[in-house]
């Protein structure tokens, strides 16, 4: 819940880029999963 809040601090421009960067991520994940099955 820290890290949230603390991502919440942060100026707009870095949350776009960190979501981007989230966002990337979980979606490398799902597509190694689908290629797993």
């Amino acid at each position: 819940m820290k890290r949230i809040e603390d991502i919440d601090k942060l100026d707009p421009a870095t949350k776009e880029h960190l979501f981007f960067l989230v966002d990337n991520i979980i979606q490398n994940f799902k597509t190694k999963q689908a290629f797993a099955k």
